[in-house]
């Protein structure tokens, strides 16, 4: 009989400390989606390569306003353009182009998650361009 208490005892302890655990990590994710981002949050994102500095960022298209938005620990452009002959595409260009300059899409041309690539300036110049440019969501 005490064999089957202690247990018991012993489950219960697990199944409290694996529900605290989770709200633990919901409370994290929760304050990471509100908080705005800082400079820590966007080194993670930038990230040097070949001959540039490359970040990702999903596109949506057909959105109200063209815009990019820091959420969730990424970078979301939306862009009022139709996916139609790349013209979302070249909205990204001319927007990011506007910012940084020599802007190109290395991979996801076709896809919503695009690889961008920007030459002539250093990670830590990218990472202060895009601190100032992003929209801060709150939810």
């Amino acid at each position: 009989m005490r064999e089957w208490q202690g247990l018991r005892e012993n489950v219960s302890k697990r199944a409290s400390a694996l529900a605290l655990n989770y709200k633990r990590g919901l409370r994290e994710h929760l304050l990471r989606r509100v908080m705005e981002p800082d400079k820590r949050a966007m080194e993670n994102i930038v990230f040097e390569a070949g001959k540039g500095v490359r970040f990702r960022v999903y596109v949506t298209p057909r959105a109200p306003e063209t815009k990019l938005v820091y959420k969730d620990g990424e970078l979301f452009f939306y862009s009022e353009k139709d996916p139609k002959r790349h013209a979302v595409n070249r909205d990204l260009i001319r927007f990011l182009g506007k910012i940084f300059g020599e802007v190109s899409i290395v991979r996801g041309e076709l896809d919503r998650l695009k690889l961008i690539e920007v030459r002539g300036l250093s990670r830590e110049e990218v990472v202060s361009r895009l601190l100032k440019v992003v929209d801060k969501l709150r939810p």
